[in-house]
């Protein structure tokens, strides 16, 4: 593949998932309006694992009616983190953690994952989870808060892990749009490690 010709592909690939991002992001912010209308309570309604669903106030059960579409925004945002991560490692490998890391640092310009206990946690907690049964692991949950929280891991519970859906979605479309800038210009370090990236990313796929 020519590096025209790739950079034509990532475009095309960045245009499709952005607009379902858009799309995704709309149906959250509607359902935070619906319900801030029906809440009692300014706290933040978060989508949780079916295990810790027991024991939860009348009101929750009634809200989860209302979908924020968390799990689908992360699942889009993990599969673009897992793919343009990896095109922009050093070290190519399949580790989601590292292609995570990669990915915040390289193209979002952010230090969220710089260490290993962070890498894990997203990899092992929320990505596994969510990419291979829809939910994340017991005692954590996902949220789209009605707020900028600037911030990837929140603690709305205590002794609960609580992901920022909607801190992810910006972190990602930052990314994706970077990485759409360095590919204009082929002498651009980061647009060479993307295009050597992906050409073993596809020989291994």
């Amino acid at each position: 593949m020519s590096y025209n010709d790739f950079r034509t592909q990532v475009t095309y690939m960045v245009t499709v998932i952005e607009n379902d991002l858009e799309k995704l992001k709309s149906l959250a912010e509607d359902a935070n309006g619906k319900i801030s209308t029906m809440s009692s309570t300014t706290t933040n309604e978060t989508t949780k694992a079916p295990g810790d669903w027991v024991g939860q106030s009348q009101e929750s059960r009634t809200l989860i009616n209302v979908s924020r579409c968390t799990i689908p925004i992360a699942m889009v945002c993990f599969s673009v983190i897992d793919m343009m991560g990896q095109w922009m490692k050093v070290k190519h490998d399949d580790d989601f953690g590292s292609s995570a890391h990669t990915f915040f640092a390289e193209l979002a310009g952010r230090n969220e994952l710089s260490n290993e206990d962070r890498k894990q946690k997203i990899k092992e907690y929320f990505r596994h989870g969510v990419m291979h049964s829809f939910f994340m692991r017991e005692r954590c949950s996902v949220a789209y808060p009605p707020y900028d929280t600037n911030t990837l891991f929140v603690d709305f519970e205590i002794n609960k892990c609580t992901m920022d859906v909607r801190f992810l979605l910006q972190v990602v479309q930052t990314g994706m749009k970077n990485m759409l800038t360095y590919l204009e210009d082929e002498t651009n370090p980061k647009a060479q490690q993307a295009f050597n990236g992906h050409q073993i990313w596809e020989q291994a796929h």
